[in-house]
């Protein structure tokens, strides 16, 4: 965070040459803000984000997750949660074999995913429900 005596990170990204400054910084940087920017900022530059947007997108992150171990799970891993969960939202009572065929896997498959969903599900409108309840 810049001091309140200094320009805001929206007024410092407009500056003529200051994303190059910082993208200089980086790679020069041989620990893992250097590699994480650079990373992050390839990808950006893949779906045609803009670098002024993505130089406030890395402060933003930094500001609030510095400091902070975060894990972050296998690409793999984030995309068998999504399907299951897709799994989940199309089930309709008895359309395993339609789940199984359309997500190239078997019905056991579909329907362990199903249930394991659902108890989450279950579980998580449990926690919450009291905290919202009207009584409390």
């Amino acid at each position: 965070m810049l001091t309140r005596n200094t320009m805001e990170w929206s007024d410092l990204v407009q500056r003529e040459g200051f994303c190059e400054l910082l993208e200089g910084m980086m790679k020069n940087d041989d620990g893992m803000v250097g590699q994480y920017y650079l990373s992050l900022k390839e990808i950006a530059e893949k779906h045609g984000i803009d670098e002024q947007a993505f130089v406030l997108f890395f402060v933003a992150l930094c500001e609030l997750m510095g400091g902070f171990q975060v894990y972050f799970p296998k690409k793999s891993k984030l995309e068998n949660t999504i399907k299951k969960h897709l799994i989940f939202s199309e089930f309709d009572g008895q359309n395993y074999a339609d789940l199984a065929r359309k997500y190239r896997i078997s019905e056991d498959v579909a329907r362990k995913y199903i249930r394991e969903v659902g108890s989450t599900m279950k579980a998580l409108r449990n926690d919450v429900a009291p905290l919202i309840s009207k009584d409390k």
